[in-house]
């Protein structure tokens, strides 16, 4: 695969993301959000592989001259008191 299509359905169809969001993946705990990925990645006809880290690596064409890096661990929501600004300011 030499190069990178993505069809517009791809670009506007947010029901993967939504599906990997989905997937509880708490730091450490990661092993089923990549092996989502990996299913993903394959049916779209890349190789992916998994690191001995967890980590999910993927050429994507033949000569890659970039990489991107991504946690794909989920982190909880805080919910925070606001208590002002330590500048005064509100």
């Amino acid at each position: 695969m030499d190069c990178v299509t993505l069809s517009d359905s791809m670009m506007t169809d947010y029901s993967t993301l939504n599906k990997l969001i989905g997937i509880d993946s708490p730091s450490g705990f990661t092993h089923r959000a990549c092996d989502y990925i990996v299913e993903v990645l394959t049916e779209m006809g890349y190789a992916p592989e998994l690191t001995q880290k967890g980590a999910v690596r993927c050429a994507l064409g033949g000569a890659p001259k970039l990489a991107i890096a991504a946690h794909v661990d989920t982190l909880p929501v805080l919910r925070i008191r606001w208590i002002g600004c330590a500048c005064g300011r509100e």
